[in-house]
């Protein structure tokens, strides 16, 4: 276990309007989550504490790549204000 990890990050909407931003990562082995993070602001940082924490959790994290598996994903348009 631990070997391979795999990851998304998924856009929250939220009733106010704004965002947050939720990072996974799971061991792909055991299919157990392994690790996440929250934030309110898409940054680096949410994937590198979501791995973090996986490593936390269930001990130590496999190598690391920057490379993305899927293009990034934007928050959702907001549909236009009846005037």
């Amino acid at each position: 276990m631990n070997t391979k990890h795999v990851g998304d990050i998924t856009c929250l909407p939220l009733a106010n309007g704004t965002f947050l931003y939720l990072a996974t990562a799971i061991d792909i082995t055991s299919r157990r989550l392994a690790g996440w993070a929250l934030a309110d602001q898409l940054r680096a940082e949410l994937v590198v504490d979501a791995l973090a924490a996986a490593e936390r959790t269930r001990g130590s994290s496999p190598a690391r790549s920057s490379t993305p598996t899927t293009a990034p994903s934007t928050p959702p348009l907001r549909s236009p204000q009846p005037v």
